[in-house]
């Protein structure tokens, strides 16, 4: 089963932002939950960057609210919904608050 995501391009930059974080994980020293969250992990940051790198290269001014979409397996979007969840407690910034619920919501919403 397949998610797709409509994302803007600030909500995408922001996924990239967080999911790169995972990559700081030593493999080596994580318990077997952790290690299936870094694998899961892995494969969605890939999708992430591509579709980053993509956007960020034909970029213009009047796309910045266009939604590009962002395919995932179900096991996928289940782990980044969790992934989120756990930045968007500790988010001090407003905006990136908001980006990360638009993100919670629209994974829940396909989720369920």
């Amino acid at each position: 089963m397949k998610i797709e995501l409509k994302l803007t391009t600030d909500e995408i930059n922001y996924l990239e932002d967080k999911c790169f974080l995972i990559q700081s994980m030593d493999f080596r020293h994580l318990d077997q939950q952790s290690k299936k969250t870094y694998t899961i992990m892995i494969d969605v940051l890939d999708k992430v960057t591509a579709k980053a790198k993509s956007l960020n290269r034909k970029i213009e001014l009047f796309d910045q609210k266009k939604k590009s979409k962002i395919t995932l397996k179900y096991h996928e979007g289940y782990m980044l919904e969790a992934y989120i969840q756990g930045f968007f407690q500790n988010e001090t910034d407003p905006y990136k608050r908001n980006l990360a619920r638009i993100i919670i919501s629209q994974l829940n919403q396909k989720l369920a």
